[in-house]
């Protein structure tokens, strides 16, 4: 039973960083395309 419980926290601890780092990457895009002076097809290396 204790593994199902470390299984689960593995799970949602991925879950949770991938989420981080998609809302992290939609935040920086603008700032992105402010600082090379390009458009959303440039920058726009990762979708959500």
């Amino acid at each position: 039973m204790p593994q199902r419980w470390l299984i689960l926290a593995a799970v949602v601890t991925g879950l949770t960083l991938d989420l981080l780092d998609i809302t992290v990457v939609n935040v920086a895009i603008p700032h992105l395309m402010a600082e090379f002076g390009t458009d959303i097809d440039t920058v726009q290396w990762r979708k959500g």
